[in-house]
């Protein structure tokens, strides 16, 4: 099946929280390098609103599409 791709739609979730006043920043953690990060996800909107918490009443609970082409 060479040159087939399949692009793939995951929902999940993650938070935002407040950096100024209307500018709001995901929560990230490191992925790779020293100046890489990728936002942390959750599988459920559950489980986001439970980690929000931690943030206070400003923090925000969002979708997040996550994209990824698969093919060989």
């Amino acid at each position: 099946m060479s040159g087939l791709y399949i692009l793939t739609n995951t929902i999940k979730f993650a938070v935002m929280i407040p950096l100024a006043e209307d500018d709001y920043i995901y929560v990230t953690e490191p992925a790779g390098t020293m100046f890489e990060v990728e936002p942390v996800l959750y599988n459920t909107e559950k489980e986001a609103v439970e980690a929000a918490a931690i943030w206070g009443v400003n923090a925000r609970v969002v979708e997040y599409k996550e994209e990824s082409v698969k093919g060989e």
